[in-house]
């Protein structure tokens, strides 16, 4: 892969580690993040007290700043479409300050308590990834990996990430323009 940004990751496909031989990687764009005009105008102090609010700790550099709506995470409409069509009022905490990051190609690890919310911070960055990718080939992927510590988990997580996406999918079938992968800002 080829990574945006500032990474330079590259992985060889295949048995032979002799990438000479082998076609060109696809770039791939990883930074799907606009910040909302909302979330820029907050102040560090503000921000700061957003995150003691919401007992979010942050570690790194230039981490986005948490954001305050569905709408404000910069998700595309038909991931918008699924999460009113599941009933969700509002991202929760870990959501809140999750998305801007994943959402921008970082890297996130997440630590929050059970029911609060993790599944979706990182499913629906990574289908947001996947559904602005070119189609799979034979022999091409995962666009995705998740990785859980036992099958009970890994079995929920699948069952989640099914019902996200086929809810995407058919909220972005019926959407007037299907191609729309692109961040969003009102």
């Amino acid at each position: 892969w080829r990574l945006g940004k500032s990474s330079a990751l590259h992985v060889a496909a295949g048995p032979s580690s002799d990438t000479t031989q082998q076609p060109p990687l696809p770039f791939v764009t990883r930074d799907y993040y606009l910040e909302h005009p909302a979330v820029a105008a907050l102040t560090e102090q503000q921000v700061e007290a957003e995150r003691k609010r919401l007992g979010v700790v942050v570690h790194g550099e230039d981490v986005p700043k948490p954001v305050g709506s569905f709408v404000q995470a910069s998700l595309p409409e038909h991931v918008l479409g699924t999460l009113r069509a599941a009933g969700y009022d509002a991202p929760t905490p870990i959501q809140r300050q999750a998305w801007p990051i994943a959402m921008s190609g970082r890297d996130v690890v997440g630590l929050a308590e059970t029911g609060s919310g993790k599944t979706l911070a990182y499913l629906l960055p990574a289908l947001v990834h996947a559904s602005a990718q070119p189609p799979l080939k034979e022999g091409e992927g995962p666009l995705c990996l998740v990785l859980a510590p036992t099958r009970e988990l890994a079995c929920q997580i699948e069952s989640e990430a099914r019902d996200s996406r086929e809810t995407a999918e058919r909220q972005r079938r019926d959407s007037r323009d299907p191609a729309e992968i692109q961040p969003r800002v009102e």
